[in-house]
């Protein structure tokens, strides 16, 4: 619930960044097309030709590139929440999420392991003494 929630939301952040600055750039990249072909005076009627011909396939390719870019986000999402609903925690975890936040415990926090004595390596070891 809340990995998936937050992927949702990162994803949608993502889409929307996505689709302004794309939008952006295809508007200045359109007026910049216009002007170059509205403000040339010495170009030729098969230049103005080639230039709409190339302006048709760039606009083409904008939209071939928008749909694909869509479609790999469908399929990011898909796997993102997939993923989010193999982390999301059981039922019995939630259970005992909720038992803990009643109770003013917390069920995942672990005890340390007892210390245990070091012995000291094999070279280094002091023979014991004892007094007479």
């Amino acid at each position: 619930m809340i990995y998936s929630t937050m992927i949702k939301d990162m994803l949608d952040f993502q889409k929307k960044a996505f689709d302004g600055n794309f939008n952006a750039l295809q508007e200045q990249a359109d007026k910049m097309l216009e002007m170059v072909q509205k403000q040339t005076a010495f170009f030729p009627e098969e230049g103005r030709e080639a230039l709409e011909s190339w302006i048709g396939m760039y606009k083409k390719g904008i939209g071939e590139f928008r749909q694909t870019m869509e479609g790999r986000f469908k399929i990011f999402e898909h796997y993102c929440l997939a993923a989010a609903e193999r982390m999301e925690p059981s039922p019995a975890e939630d259970g005992r999420q909720a038992k803990a936040a009643t109770s003013g415990e917390n069920f995942q926090e672990k005890k340390p392991a007892p210390a245990r004595k070091r012995k000291a390596p094999l070279g280094t070891r002091q023979k014991k003494t004892t007094l007479k």
